[in-house]
């Protein structure tokens, strides 16, 4: 199957901003939740709890093969996935984001780290449909 010029183009520029969407979520829970959480007066004790929101993504390649074998046959192998996850990190930022505050204020460590484990392990999933979809 040969693809034109503007094909590659389109599929390179969805393939970017996959992995902004990606590495922006990572990112937001991994990094920034921290300094949030230093502002909002949270001891290192509470900040290194913060830590286990990486193992899903240290875990990707035990997920990866399940990922093969169950998936939509109308969305594919890689899409199923990439929708899928997409639309749900997006719902579950919508909700964090009208809480935010109050969770911050409270310094409420594990409703944090509870969305921070699903939305991290959503980006991996993502990740690993994303990788997929590219080779």
């Amino acid at each position: 199957m040969k693809f034109t010029v503007s094909q590659n183009r389109q599929s390179l520029i969805w393939l970017a901003l996959m992995y902004a969407v990606q590495g922006m979520n990572y990112g937001f829970y991994q990094f920034s939740m921290m300094v949030l959480f230093i502002e909002s007066g949270a001891d290192y004790k509470e900040l290194g709890i913060l830590s286990i929101i990486t193992l899903p993504i240290a875990f990707k390649f035990l997920i990866a093969p399940i990922l093969d074998v169950y998936y939509f046959e109308w969305a594919g192998k890689r899409k199923t996935y990439i929708i899928s996850t997409i639309t749900l990190i997006g719902f579950i930022n919508l909700y964090i984001a009208d809480k935010l505050e109050i969770i911050l204020t409270n310094v409420e460590i594990d409703k944090i780290l509870g969305f921070g484990l699903t939305i991290t392990f959503l980006t991996s999933l993502m990740g690993i449909g994303i990788d997929g979809w590219l080779v």
